[in-house]
């Protein structure tokens, strides 16, 4: 993966409204919110490492 300073096109890449849209995708994800349901009423939510990358893409399409 490589961080680029705009959007462009390509496999490997990403910008940083990438990572904004994979950070909201996580976020308001139901599976997320469960898990961590009883962790979010006392804390700020912790957003998760994409391992693998593909997981990364995957969510900011959404």
């Amino acid at each position: 993966m490589t961080f680029v300073n705009e959007k462009q096109i390509g496999n490997d890449t990403f910008a940083p409204i990438d990572i904004l849209d994979y950070i909201y995708a996580v976020l308001h994800s139901p599976n997320y919110r469960e898990k961590y349901k009883e962790f979010l009423k006392i804390d700020f939510p912790k957003v998760p490492y994409p391992q693998p990358t593909q997981l990364f893409f995957g969510l900011w399409l959404i």
